[in-house]
């Protein structure tokens, strides 16, 4: 599977849902994975900023 930017990486399983949306002009996405985490990513990065 292709893609345009870089790999979200975080999970230690498959990711199952992901939601975006900005908050102060910064696009962010939260996603939930398998592994029953939840990650807050800036889509400045390709890493995650909360847990």
């Amino acid at each position: 599977m292709g893609g345009s930017g870089a790999a979200l990486k975080g999970h230690a399983d498959d990711i199952r849902a992901v939601a975006a949306d900005a908050t102060g002009g910064v696009p962010i996405a939260v996603s939930g994975g398998s592994d029953g985490t939840m990650r807050l990513w800036s889509l400045a990065t390709p890493y995650p900023t909360g847990r």
